[in-house]
């Protein structure tokens, strides 16, 4: 009688699923704090400062479907309005045609945690399965994540990667389908007079020294309507160095709740300067984060799936997928400067 053939095939998949289990989740918290921008969009920054990410629209979207990511956008008012002439005047009933709908592409990421048989084989020790998971499995999310990180700020113009902030954050252009120039509306305001031709907006700053923090105004000021205004200022390490030196001792406010979650910022008017590291050199962006999100397919959120063996390799594969963009229904609401010297 034959004795069948002991396969650890199935020991090795339960390690290894124990173990990702309980390592992934706080590995890809970390790794997204890490990063302001990101953070903001789809962490500890986005919570602490407006709560649960889905409060009011803020943050990050979740979506179930979809083959493309739909906004609507205001672009006017209605022109039906007007002043009565007495308690008998007409109204004008004609439909009011002031919405248009932006249209955006998903774009994917991706990424892959490789172990090899031969490592689980020889680990001892009772974490030392779990170790090796949270080795690569770190290497894997966090470097995926700097990535998206990365494109957030500076997408290079390729199609494939999201709309970085200095697409979506600007004047007299096209993004997601919608004309600057044929709407006037659907633009930024820059360091420009309201009214600006869209092709005639400046976003330009020049020396901080003289004129940064009246740059900064102008273009909270900007970015201002009513009660909307914005929620974060995102800038560059030696920019904010910069303005932290400008202030007196007793001006530099730090927002407790951004505190309690580990965020050290500064103040401007009522939004925290937060510094990221793959913020484009002489640039600060004032967002509402309101009107701007990060919009992320159910299943795709940085999601890892199960570890693999792959038919002519003795290792052990796992993907992690990214699909997402960055949207926004009003671009008006949205401000930067550019070229700041410090």
């Amino acid at each position: 009688m034959s004795v069948p053939t002991l396969s650890e095939t199935r020991i090795f998949d339960r390690a290894l699923e124990y173990a990702r289990e309980k390592i992934i989740p706080g590995i890809t918290q970390n790794a997204i704090d890490a990063l302001p921008g990101i953070s903001l969009f789809a962490g500890r920054l986005g919570e602490a400062m407006f709560g649960p990410l889905t409060m009011m629209g803020r943050g990050k979207r979740m979506h179930t479907g979809g083959e493309s990511i739909v906004n609507k956008v205001r672009l006017g008012v209605n022109t039906n309005r007007k002043t009565l002439t007495s308690f008998y005047d007409t109204f004008d009933t004609t439909p009011s045609d002031t919405v248009r709908h932006t249209r955006a592409n998903w774009k994917l990421a991706g990424d892959v945690i490789n172990i090899s048989n031969h490592e689980i084989r020889t680990a001892s020790g009772e974490f030392a399965i779990a170790n090796i998971v949270q080795s690569e499995v770190t290497d894997g999310i966090a470097s995926l994540v700097d990535l998206i990180g990365t494109h957030l700020f500076d997408a290079g113009g390729v199609a494939s990667r999201l709309t970085d902030l200095n697409t979506i954050v600007s004047a007299g252009d096209t993004i997601h389908g919608l004309s600057g120039v044929t709407f006037p509306a659907w633009n930024s305001r820059g360091l420009s007079a309201r009214g600006t031709a869209p092709g005639s907006v400046s976003f330009t700053g020049g020396s901080f020294a003289t004129t940064g923090l009246e740059n900064w105004r102008t273009a909270w000021s900007n970015a201002e309507e009513g009660t909307e205004v914005p929620d974060i200022l995102l800038t560059t390490h030696d920019i904010k160095t910069f303005y932290e030196a400008t202030l007196q001792p007793q001006e530099r406010f730090n927002n407790n709740k951004l505190a309690d979650a580990g965020f050290m910022v500064l103040q401007f008017k009522t939004a925290p300067v937060a510094a990221d590291p793959h913020c484009n050199t002489g640039l600060t962006y004032f967002l509402n984060m309101g009107h701007i999100w990060l919009d992320v397919l159910s299943g795709a959120d940085f999601s890892t799936g199960d570890f693999i063996e792959p038919e002519a390799q003795d290792v052990r594969i796992a993907k992690v997928v990214f699909t997402g963009e960055i949207t926004t229904d009003a671009r008006k609401l949205q401000n930067k400067v550019t070229t700041q010297v410090v």
